[in-house]
Formats: C-alpha cells, sequence, structure tokens
C-alpha cells in the first residue's frame, strides 16, 4: 500500500498527513475522555504522544473506556492506567510506525516544564481544576496551546486556547483554593451522585473527545475557529451545541508573560531551598521562591474515619505538595498515622523566603520542584522573574509496535 492510498480518505477531507506528522501531543490524563481522545489521535498518524497519568484501573472505569487493559496488561503494568492504554495504542495501530507512543506513569507536576517545552499541542483531560491551573500556566509560559474539557453527567464541554495574548483557562475561573482530595474514580463518582450528578457516560467521553482531538488537529492546519471558545454540549442525549468566546481578564493568575528570559540554574532537585535562594542571590536582588503548588506544612485532623460525625480538629504533620495529599490525612488516635504537629492550625506555604528557617533545609524535590521546572522567583521590586532548574533524566516509557510496517 503507498501513501497516496493509505491516506487517501484524509486527503480528500482536507487534512494533511505531513502535518499530523508533526503534531508532538502531549496528553494528559488517561480516564475515559484521555482514551477517546488519544486514540482519535494515534488513528490520525500524529508524530508522537506523550501519555501522563498516575492512577489505576478500576472496574467501574471498563464501560467508559475503550482502551481498558486487558487482564494480562493489567497484571503486568500494576492497573496503571497510563501504561495500560499506551500498550493498547500500540496494538490498535500496528500498522504503522506512527505515532511514536510515550507515557509517564507520574502526576503531571513531577514532571517539570520539559515535557510543555517538547510539545507542539497539550490536551487536557484531568479532573481537577487546581491541575487545571497548573496545566493551564505552564502552557502559557511556553506558548503551547491547550486543548481542555470538563463533563457532569450529561453534559460536557471542550475549549481551546492557542493565541498566547488571548484568553486561558485562568482568566474564566475562579482562582482555586484548598485542595482536592484524591480518592480515585469510584469514590469521586459517589461523592458526585451524593451532590446530584450522573456519573459521565460513555457516549460522552466518547464524543467530547473526538471533539478535542480534531480541535488539535484543526489547530495545527492552521484552522483557528474555536481558538478562545468554549464549546458546550448540553445534553448528549438531546444532541445540541452552544459556542461561547471567552475572555481575557486582566486579574488572571497565570503568568501571560510568555517568552519571559530564564536563568539557568545548577542546583539540583535534591538540593535544599536554602542552596537555591544562594544560587538565586548570584542572579536577582533579596529573593524569594515562589512555590508552583502550596506546600502543607500541617493541616488538621477532620476525626475517625468511620465516624462521618466525629471531630478532632488537632494539627498533624503533612509536609507535602498539597497534590500529592490523597485522603485527609488523620493522628494517631483517630486511626491515621499522622504524627501531631506543633502548629495550632493549618499551616500552607506559598513561597520560600529567607527567613523561614524550618523551611529552608527541605529538599526542592519534597518542596514539589522537580527537573527542568521554571521557578518563580520575586525579587526586590515584587517583580516576578524566572529561573530554570536543570533538567533531569527523561521521565517518559516508549512502547514498542507488536508489528512494524504497513499493511491491510
Amino acid at each position: 500500500m503507498n501513501d497516496t492510498e493509505f491516506f487517501s480518505r484524509e486527503r480528500k477531507a482536507g487534512y494533511d498527513p505531513a502535518v499530523n506528522a508533526s503534531m508532538n501531543v502531549l496528553l494528559l490524563g488517561t480516564g475515559a475522555l484521555g482514551q477517546a481522545a488519544a486514540l482519535v489521535l494515534a488513528l490520525s498518524q500524529v508524530g508522537r504522544l506523550m501519555l501522563v497519568d498516575f492512577d489505576e484501573f478500576e472496574l467501574s472505569n471498563a464501560t467508559r473506556s475503550p482502551l481498558f487493559g486487558t487482564s494480562k496488561q493489567r497484571a503486568k503494568h500494576k492497573n496503571l492506567k497510563v501504561a495500560c492504554v499506551a500498550e493498547q495504542l500500540a496494538e490498535r495501530t500496528h500498522w504503522s510506525d506512527a505515532p511514536r507512543i510515550e507515557y509517564a506513569a507520574a502526576r503531571v507536576q513531577e514532571l517539570g516544564d520539559a515535557p510543555f517545552a517538547e510539545a507542539t499541542i497539550v490536551v487536557c483531560c484531568v479532573d481537577d481544576d487546581p491541575t487545571r491551573a497548573w496545566i493551564a500556566t505552564r502552557c502559557h509560559r511556553h506558548g503551547k496551546p491547550m486543548v481542555e474539557c470538563g463533563v457532569a453527567g450529561a453534559a460536557g464541554s471542550f475549549a481551546l486556547y492557542g493565541d498566547p495574548e488571548g484568553p486561558c483557562w485562568q482568566c474564566g475561573v475562579p482562582v482555586p483554593t484548598g485542595r482536592r482530595v484524591n480518592a480515585g474514580c469510584q469514590a469521586n463518582a459517589i461523592e458526585l451522585a451524593k451532590q446530584g450528578f450522573a456519573a459521565m457516560t460513555p457516549t460522552l467521553s466518547s464524543v467530547v473527545g473526538a471533539y478535542m482531538a480534531e480541535a488539535a488537529i484543526q489547530f495545527a492546519h492552521g484552522k483557528r475557529d474555536l481558538d478562545g471558545r468554549r464549546v458546550y454540549i448540553n445534553d448528549i442525549r438531546r444532541p445540541s451545541i452552544e459556542i461561547i468566546d471567552e475572555s481575557y481578564s486582566p486579574n488572571c493568575p497565570c503568568d501571560h508573560a510568555i517568552g519571559t528570559p530564564v536563568v539557568q540554574l545548577t542546583t539540583p532537585v535534591n538540593g535544599s531551598a536554602r542552596e537555591l535562594l544562594a544560587e538565586l542571590e548570584q542572579h536577582f536582588r533579596s529573593p524569594s521562591i515562589l512555590l508552583p503548588a502550596p506546600y502543607v506544612v500541617s493541616e488538621l485532623c477532620p476525626g475517625p474515619l468511620d465516624d462521618p460525625n466525629g471531630s478532632c480538629q488537632r494539627a498533624v504533620r503533612v509536609g507535602k505538595p498539597d497534590w500529592v495529599i490523597g485522603r485527609h490525612p488523620r493522628c494517631q488516635a483517630c486511626g491515621g498515622s499522622s504524627e501531631l504537629s506543633a502548629d495550632t492550625s493549618m499551616r500552607v506555604a506559598q513561597s520560600i523566603q529567607p527567613f523561614d528557617d524550618d523551611l529552608l533545609d527541605i529538599p526542592l524535590a519534597t518542596l514539589g520542584l522537580a527537573p527542568s521546572s521554571w521557578v518563580a522567583v520575586e525579587v526586590a521590586d515584587g517583580a516576578v522573574a524566572y529561573a530554570a532548574l536543570p533538567i533531569g533524566e527523561r521521565p517518559f516509557v516508549s512502547v514498542p509496535k507488536p508489528r512494524r510496517g504497513r499493511g491491510a
């Protein structure tokens, strides 16, 4: 089969296979929506798919997951979604060398800025707002377009943010406060049901995921019809869409200053905040480190897990970025494993300054700074500058195709 025959339908529909082949897609979240988008992108023969997810498959995922791992795959990959999905995609595209499929079984925050620098477009299929905000910031920081989605019951939406001077996801969303409890798909579905929301249907995830993939492909082809706009599917059972223009907000917390020069640092992530501040002082006057996510020093114990009406409210030690924490930590008296803290209330650090004595000797990795991270630095006049941590070992695993070459 020659190249013309291979892409005959795509060419007739106006797609340029060379454009698709030039796409380097960073796809974040491999749940139902992410799988639907990834499958379309893989069949469309994009050049590379970089998949990122930390979550595991649950049986409740199967009816919505076109790439649900086989029992053999789930055993092989210890039930990791992203590894199973990557292998399924390789099998579904065994007839071609493209796309190159890679995955990282991690939270995206653990990967730093390097994947965003590599990508030509980011497809965001995560399900919590603090992580969406973190991703949106890095997309704007590196000038990379972002396709983002949200679903609830029978309704869903997606948006494309491709103009560095235009709106981003955070322009229309209140700054996320607090933190999300990462309790797993089934637990989240149960909690949504308590709030009156139905779980996402396979029809909705398939349609929204396909729309997202198409939006990414159209953007790569230079078509900007949906840039800065959100498409709403109000009820998948009664198909109709509504398109809303989003607006740039001057109060957006996202960094809209694209192309900001950065200082290349040498302090490794196993070095301390004290070491980093010492190096920053060589480049900036009176620097302080603005953390990429809140660092939870201590949190209040909510009470015994088996007593929803119980109350403890004693502070326990945490010492982790908020995106690392799963269920609320509990003190040992309430059946948990956390030690009591000297603090009397919840304490969260947003920055590290030279006088934060109890934080200065904490390793940067523990504070949530990954290799290749751009460190936001507040300087003496209140301005924000950036410095880049050293790039570490590339965290992605390449997945080989079962059989090379093309064939019917």
